[in-house]
């Protein structure tokens, strides 16, 4: 047997040809191949058995809701409107007897009858929905004066209308409406927004100067410049990181100007209450109209302490930038005379903060969260409630009486003609050409040069806004008026920086 060579040989061959592990491996691949077919037909049987199921459990469903009659829309509630119209014509506008005096109607709603009987009159005139109507079954509808009372209620208090819901027998929804249209009305009508929104004109800052000249003792001053924060509680998702401050909650940028009588003439409204006041000074419509000589419309000439100066200016707190129109305190003053000015101006300065702080006690609607979704009706609420307030501070000052929060205690169409004399005759010096031709923008064919000359224009208003010297200069004639009023004329003053330093900012 070991003498046959070809044996080893033939086993191998065997070997090989056996089929035995052939058929082991493809039997193997088989049944994989079926268990895999078996989990995806039982997998969509799986899924045909849950859509099955849950189709048979919508239609039971809805069988149910038909079968029980259940109805989709709210309940609807039979107000009794003239219930309301009847309680309210008692208590507020009865000409006869009237339940709630002058002075209860406007601890109340904020403003006086007067007030309130000119409005409805002017809503009534340019809007139907503001007059009393009936409907086809002879249903009288919400009375106006209702609806008047439910939108200031709503304003004041600044809380959601269920709690006077059972005194003016209506909807929330139609209460929002009458907000809305209310404060609508009062910003976008002309009727109000041109007398109570109305840009400063020269005879305007000559009584607001002669007013603080003489409560303040200085000339040339046109009130204060601050801005608020007011709390939004529906701000969107996406908005949140732009609008949180360092509170971490939601607030809306309020900038505004007022003098000593709190009535606002300057407000921009909408910035993010992440932004501080100089940021929201850089956005302000009011530095636009610096930069491009509007405001120069009402400058006139005024002098302090033997001094003259052309540019009327704001009071204002130390973050704003020293210009030639702002007035800023002294950061540590340690001379006499620097101690007294910033004594002054800090006092004075809290004009604005009293306005901020009449304003909230009036309409609590700018004090908590408001609950609106849109920037712009917010921005509408918030400028109506501002036009109420000058509204009653127009009436203060008839009266003679200071607009004050212990008193709501709860226990011109003309287009302005800007002027830019002067920034032509700054640019008369480098172009004597375009000083030959009119200063009429639309007529320049050439985008680039019209655009050229435009930047160049709001450089010179820029560059004389931005002067620290004179803005050091006011400020330093200021401190010599003060000191001379308090000391008398001939006592000695302290030496006074008469340069400006950019590094002692």
């Amino acid at each position: 047997m070991n003498g046959n060579p070809s044996a080893p040989l033939g086993g191998g061959v065997m070997a090989l040809l056996n089929p035995a592990p052939i058929v082991a491996c493809i039997c193997s691949l088989l049944a994989i191949a079926i268990e895999d077919e078996q989990m995806q037909v039982d997998e969509e049987h799986l899924r045909t058995m849950i859509r099955n199921d849950n189709r048979r459990r919508r239609r039971r469903n809805l069988n149910d809701d038909v079968d029980r009659n259940i109805s989709v829309k709210r309940r609807k509630v039979n107000w009794d409107h003239e219930r309301a119209y009847k309680c309210v014509i008692a208590d507020y506008f009865c000409p006869i007897a009237r339940r709630f005096d002058d002075k209860q109607f406007e601890r109340i709603l904020r403003i006086t009858p007067t007030l309130a009987e000119m409005i409805l009159n002017r809503l009534a005139t340019t809007d139907e929905w503001w007059t009393l109507r009936w409907d086809c079954t002879k249903k009288m509808s919400n009375a106006p004066e209702v609806k008047l009372i439910a939108a200031l209620k709503m304003a004041a208090y600044g809380e959601s209308f269920v709690a006077w819901q059972d005194y003016c027998q209506m909807g929330e929804s139609t209460a929002r409406e009458c907000l809305s249209r209310l404060m609508k009305s009062l910003v976008e009508d002309n009727y109000f927004s041109d007398v109570y929104m109305r840009r400063m004109s020269r005879a305007d800052a000559r009584k607001v100067e002669e007013l603080h000249s003489r409560k303040f003792g200085v000339r040339g001053c046109l009130g204060c410049l601050d801005v608020m924060l007011l709390p939004w509680g529906n701000c969107p998702n996406a908005l949140k990181g732009q609008y949180c401050g360092r509170n971490k909650k939601p607030k809306i940028a309020l900038e505004a100007a007022c003098d000593y009588n709190l009535f606002f003439w300057h407000i921009h409204f909408g910035e993010p209450g992440s932004l501080n006041d100089i940021n929201v000074w850089e956005r302000s419509p009011l530095l636009h109209e610096m930069t491009h000589g509007q405001i120069q419309d009402i400058d006139f000439d005024f002098v302090i302490n033997g001094e003259t100066f052309h540019q009327l200016y704001w009071l204002v707190d130390g973050i704003y930038p020293r210009l030639s129109r702002f007035l800023k305190s002294i950061v540590n003053p340690t001379l006499r005379i620097d101690r007294e000015y910033a004594s002054w101006q800090e006092g004075k300065r809290k004009t604005i903060e009293r306005g901020f702080g009449v304003l909230e006690k009036k309409f609590h609607i700018t004090v908590n969260p408001i609950h609106l979704y849109f920037m712009e009706d917010i921005e509408t609420i918030v400028l109506g409630c501002i036009v109420l307030h000058n509204m009653m501070v127009k009436v203060r000052m008839e009266d003679d009486i200071q607009e004050s929060a212990d008193l709501y205690q709860l226990v011109s169409q003309n287009v302005p003609n800007y002027n830019v004399r002067a920034a032509e005759a700054a640019i008369d010096q480098e172009d004597a050409d375009f000083a030959a031709a009119p200063m009429n923008f639309r007529q320049q064919k050439d985008d680039a040069e019209m655009l050229g000359r435009q930047l160049r224009i709001v450089q010179f208003y820029w560059n004389e806004l931005s002067d620290a010297n004179a803005h050091l200069r006011l400020q330093n004639a200021v401190k010599r008026q003060l000191y001379y009023k308090e000391h008398g004329p001939n006592a000695d003053v302290d030496e006074l920086d008469l340069s400006y330093d950019p590094l002692a900012e």
